[in-house]
């Protein structure tokens, strides 16, 4: 074989700048006289460990390639031939060995690197290697390989032909929370028509829809017509604050939140009677139903959104101990008005367990007195006698 068919030769012509017989002259009796006659039989010769030390270190000195010497190299001689070589010559000789070599004395960060190399090699010839990496398999396999999602096939252009395959691709990872492969479809196409995925919220892929609406936001796409209700119930409360940040459809949260108080309150209503048919949520949904409206209250979101009617609905719910929490908050903001209004509401839907509440708590003021007188004196309320007699009897009246 002509030393002109090697690669590793034609690479130390360029590296030299002479022509083939000035560079044989030039190299003989030294021992890279030796090198070239092992490079025009690696495939076909025995190696010493010396000699294969001796080779990679020549082949740094060449700038080429490690794939040939690398057959040389396995499990039984590795710890021989692996000694000080430079930087260079560990990191490029790593890529060229083979996996039980690196899967033995190599670093889980070095193996990630190698995975990542040699991704395509090891998918068409030992799959199995990868299983571990396997993130989900839809209509394209993706792999989570030193923090990078690689593919079975690469990804056509997101068009009209290949849309449906990579957008059933998005939702199936958005609705399996699988982050790493949502962040890796969204960030490689320009997908401007997923608003319906969000509407994929569960319990378990926050990360995912989170990711999705920062998306959506970030690039002005409308999707006020999200399952509102759905995210609330699944316990995604940021969405709220998404809708208030980006001045979205007032209207509709209203209708939504004013909705999820009457729903939690009949919930409650009907746990009370088994003979009621309603559509069965779970304790987990129920209790995400009350955490919402108490974060609506916490963070003063009925005001932000000016929802002067909130009070009203609360205790019109009869949700006691959310009216309680509400009641609260003002007292310690000193919202003297809201605590007031909070009574005249409950007094007005006779819900006597908060009336209870403001009397046995020393909430009664002379405002208040004054207001109920009125309110007694109203046919149109049509205040019962025995709710008169109690406000008289603890000094309402």
């Amino acid at each position: 074989m002509a030393h002109r068919t090697l690669p590793l030769f034609n690479d130390l012509l360029s590296a030299f700048n002479m022509s083939e017989n000035e560079l044989l002259e030039y190299f003989k009796n030294t021992k890279y006289e030796r090198m070239l006659e092992i490079s025009l039989n690696i495939n076909d010769i025995q190696l010493t460990n010396d000699e294969i030390i001796e080779y990679i270190k020549f082949i740094d000195f060449a700038q080429s390639t490690y794939t040939d010497i690398a057959k040389h190299i396995n499990v039984n001689n590795y710890k021989e031939i692996n000694v000080e070589y430079n930087d260079n010559i560990k990191r490029e000789l790593m890529l060229s060995l083979n996996f039980d070599i690196i899967n033995s004395f190599y670093s889980e960060q070095d193996k990630n690197i190698w995975l990542e190399y040699n991704f395509k090699h090891i998918l068409n010839n030992n799959p199995e290697i990868l299983k571990e990496y396997l993130q989900c398999s839809f209509n394209y396999d993706y792999y989570l390989i030193n923090g990078k999602i690689l593919i079975n096939k690469n990804l056509p252009t997101y068009n009209t032909s290949s849309k449906n395959k990579i957008y059933d691709d998005l939702n199936a990872c958005v609705f399996h929370n699988k982050i790493n492969v949502v962040k890796y479809l969204i960030n490689n196409h320009k997908f401007n028509d997923i608003i319906d995925i969000i509407n994929n919220v569960n319990n378990s892929n926050f990360e995912s829809i989170d990711f999705v609406i920062n998306y959506l936001t970030n690039n002005k796409i409308n999707f006020d017509s999200c399952n509102f209700k759905k995210f609330i119930i699944n316990g995604h409360f940021k969405i709220i604050n998404i809708f208030i940040d980006n001045n979205l459809n007032s209207c509709m949260l209203f209708d939504n939140i004013s909705e999820l108080i009457n729903l939690y309150s009949e919930l409650k209503v009907k746990e009370k009677y088994s003979r009621y048919t309603f559509k069965n949520y779970t304790s987990k949904e129920k209790e995400n139903m009350f955490e919402f409206i108490k974060y609506i209250i916490d963070n003063n979101i009925n005001n932000t959104l000016k929802m002067s009617y909130f009070n009203s609905i609360l205790c019109k719910s009869r949700i006691s101990e959310l009216i309680i929490h509400l009641c609260e908050k003002n007292i310690s903001e000193n919202n003297k008005t809201n605590v007031n209004l909070i009574f005249y509401h409950c007094l007005n839907y006779k819900n006597y367990d908060i009336i209870h509440y403001y009397i046995v708590n020393n909430l009664i003021t002379d405002e208040i007195k004054q207001v109920v007188k009125k309110m007694i004196d109203d046919p149109m309320l049509n205040i019962c006698e025995d709710v008169q007699n109690y406000l008289f009897e603890y000094g309402v009246l």
